[in-house]
């Protein structure tokens, strides 16, 4: 997570120039040297990978024996023109956009010091979430620049404020009664002329019911309301949630199916979530998978037994009558790529001809990083067959990695870039997760939004935090017995709000939601 303190904005740029122009550590008597020569941008130091520069540029330049005359300062191609205070140089620039980029060149006696792209930090953004601590009432703030303590502060009046660092504030009202709303409007003052991206409103009354959260973030998601596919696994809160949003669906995915040895074809999609897609007239598309643990069974099944599995499925799928299927083959060996593409292309031909869809699961990639779960599939030969492809977008972090999102938006981004190149937007389906993951001593575990949320509050100390290039809020706790510290990510309504804004802004087919059951109940609306 990005966490831009007053003091880290930008990197340090240190140069020693000597009177032959050249780079290096300067000797003291060199007759014409500047010393070390230091630049800092609005206080902090610049470097050439600098970003966030502060709205008002403002420059100051230290070094030995410097005037105005040795220094040469360009914006966007225009000078600047340098002045003194004290012993440094200084210059300003007129008040810039936020977020806006430009070109910037400094030299020194015809050296260049800095010659790059910089970028005036943008907007300011922040999270507030409102929960529990056995009978106090706690707010926990993050914010990407450092605010005004102050006005937060008073803006959250009769709490008990306190700062872990320039942008984290935590509330507690002991008292479990805070007032009726935190807000704080977007004349905020904020580091390096900055401001909130928009107005923050948390509603603080009624607190809510202990282990559940309140949560806001700044700015918000664009509305959207995509196509929503979502897959239902057998399970009574699985089943129950599909017949109370079935109305809100576009299709029901029931798992159930699966392709053994010999392409054999065994069970059954849950009759009950057939059944409420039935009754709420959307498509029912059950899930076919394989046991992707088993890679000689895999291997089998895309090369010897394809041909029976095709008949298999289609033969299924026209005794139950339900619209199509969600192919989900996975494990398959990077050596099976092209036998992967013409069994799905063999089984798109069949189910075609019978009258049915076929949906497609394939694991993404970032650009130019094909990986062992992703190597096998032929993505534009898949879904020039398919009716659309679904791209499982989660377990960016698992059991196997450092604690992380599960499917932060910036991941998603490059994987979808990484993915989708020459394919038409609207035969991609974004998958997104429900599940919530708790890494603890060295363990990672998967579980429902509710549960997962429920047992870190639970703890003692229990912080909400957020990471907002990932647009994932988290919770850091450290459980009693516990090693170290432990933490949970998690994606709620808002977050999930922001996915669905990126399947939207792509034109997507629409979203596959895995898996129902799990989710924030706030989804519904």
């Amino acid at each position: 997570m990005r966490r831009l303190l007053w003091t880290r904005v930008c990197a340090l740029v240190v140069l020693a120039l000597t009177a032959s122009g050249c780079g290096g550590i300067s000797t003291p008597g060199v007759p014409g040297s500047h010393g070390i020569v230091v630049v800092t941008a609005g206080g902090d130091p610049l470097d050439s990978v600098a970003q966030r520069l502060p709205a008002t540029l403002e420059l100051r330049v230290v070094g030995d024996n410097l005037s105005a005359g040795h220094l040469t300062t360009r914006l966007d191609g225009t000078g600047l023109a340098a002045g003194t205070d004290g012993s440094a140089l200084t210059v300003a620039s007129a008040a810039l956009d936020l977020a806006s980029a430009h070109t910037l060149h400094i030299d020194i006696d015809d050296q260049v010091v800095f010659d790059g792209q910089v970028r005036v930090i943008g907007a300011t953004r922040v999270m507030a979430a409102e929960h529990r601590a056995g009978s106090s009432v706690v707010v926990d703030a993050v914010f990407d620049n450092g605010p005004d303590h102050t006005v937060v502060a008073t803006a959250l009046g009769g709490a008990v404020v306190t700062w872990s660092d320039a942008v984290h504030a935590r509330a507690v009202w002991a008292s479990g009664k805070p007032g009726a709303a935190f807000d704080l409007a977007t004349t905020l003052p904020v580091a390096h002329g900055s401001r909130l991206a928009a107005p923050l409103h948390l509603m603080l009354t009624p607190p809510p019911a202990p282990g559940t959260l309140r949560r806001v973030t700044i700015p918000a998601a664009s509305v959207a309301h995509p196509a929503l596919i979502a897959y239902a696994v057998s399970t009574a809160a699985s089943r129950g949630s599909v017949a109370a949003h079935a109305g809100q669906l576009t299709a029901v995915s029931p798992t159930g199916w699966r392709l053994g040895g010999g392409g054999v074809l065994a069970g059954a999609p849950d009759s009950a979530e057939v059944a409420s897609a039935r009754g709420a007239h959307i498509r029912a598309t059950p899930l076919v998978q394989n046991d992707a643990s088993n890679a000689a069974t895999t291997h089998s099944l895309v090369t010897a037994h394809a041909s029976a599995a095709v008949a298999a499925v289609t033969a299924a799928v026209r005794a139950s009558g339900v619209d199509g299927i969600h192919l989900d083959i996975e494990g398959v060996a990077a050596d099976d790529r092209d036998a992967l593409t013409a069994f799905v292309t063999a089984m798109a031909s069949s189910l075609h001809g019978a009258g049915a869809t076929l949906d497609v699961d394939v694991v993404p990639h970032k650009p130019g990083h094909l990986n062992l779960y992703s190597a096998a599939y032929d993505v534009p030969a898949i879904a020039a067959v398919a009716d659309h492809i679904v791209v499982m977008a989660y377990d960016q972090h698992t059991s196997l990695t450092e604690p992380g999102p599960v499917a932060g938006l910036d991941w998603d981004m490059e994987a979808l870039d990484g993915t989708l190149t020459g394919i038409d937007p609207s035969h991609v389906i974004l998958g997104v997760p429900l599940y919530s993951r708790t890494w603890r001593d060295g363990n990672a575990v998967a579980d429902s939004y509710a549960e997962t949320v429920s047992r870190a509050l639970a703890v003692t100390g229990a912080t909400v935090d957020y990471d907002f290039a990932a647009a994932t809020p988290l919770i850091r706790f450290t459980p009693a017995g516990a090693t170290g510290p432990a933490s949970c990510y998690f994606d709620d309504a808002q977050s999930l709000g922001e996915k669905f804004a990126l399947a939207a802004s792509r034109r997507f087919a629409g979203v596959a939601l895995w898996r129902l059951g799990f989710e924030d109940p706030a989804l519904w609306g």
